[in-house]
């Protein structure tokens, strides 16, 4: 099992398991990426019910996972639903993983909450937290139901509001 991953950038990858540090260089993205952070997600955040970390930016609970991945409380679709954020510090900018804020970046632009909630206030309250963390950052937004998301990877294209 990963325990712990380091992107230096969108093709290079640090990963540490129990007993080996890899790195690897030129690296799809779009293949190891989803599998990481299923990984990350089960490993820690499975027996994790709180968010132990504090604020992040504009979202007020967190929990860090690895030096530059964190995860973010973002309910309103489902109770426990999150968001990952990975830091990509060479380029300056992050890469913003979710499932259900938004089905596509053109709900995201309209500022329409996703169709499916069960907490109307809160996934309101996590789409403007979005929305002010990509008007205030450098952003990849990476839906994981549509395939907008791994274009925007791919494309580094850089979300903007």
């Amino acid at each position: 099992m990963i325990i712990s991953a380091r992107f230096v950038d969108a093709k290079k990858l640090y990963l540490r398991d129990n007993n080996h540090l890899k790195y690897y260089e030129k690296i799809n993205i779009i293949e190891y990426l989803p599998k990481i952070m299923t990984e990350l997600q089960k490993g820690v955040l499975v027996n994790t019910k709180k968010f132990t970390d504090g604020a992040y930016k504009n979202f007020p609970e967190s929990q860090r996972i690895t030096d530059s991945l964190v995860m973010i409380r973002a309910e309103g679709h489902t109770k426990g639903n999150s968001i990952s954020i990975l830091e990509d510090r060479e380029n300056d900018c992050y890469y913003m993983f979710h499932g259900d804020v938004t089905y596509c970046d053109a709900a995201l632009w309209a500022d329409e909450l996703s169709v499916v909630f069960e907490d109307k206030d809160k996934a309101r309250e996590t789409l403007t937290r979005v929305r002010e963390f990509i008007k205030n950052n450098k952003t990849i937004y990476c839906s994981t139901h549509s395939p907008e998301g791994y274009l925007n990877i791919e494309q580094k294209k850089f979300m903007v509001i």
